[in-house]
């Protein structure tokens, strides 16, 4: 986690998802977007590092893991 780690879950494991070469990403409670009286989160990183990934196009890393 120091070393700027974001864990996932996959399958009943927790293991590292990616490095974030910007430090520490901290996973916020989620905020079912401003609904049932809950205050959205704002400037959540976390957020806007998985909006890149969500795409019909290559995401980031894909040149990353093609390298590999």
């Amino acid at each position: 986690m120091e070393q700027g780690c974001v864990f996932q879950e996959r399958h009943g494991w927790e293991r590292p998802g990616w490095f974030n070469k910007d430090g520490p990403t901290p996973v916020k409670d989620y905020d079912y977007y401003g609904a049932y009286d809950i205050k959205k989160n704002v400037n959540y990183k976390y957020k806007v590092l998985l909006g890149k990934e969500y795409t019909f196009d290559f995401p980031p890393h894909h040149d990353v893991v093609r390298n590999e």
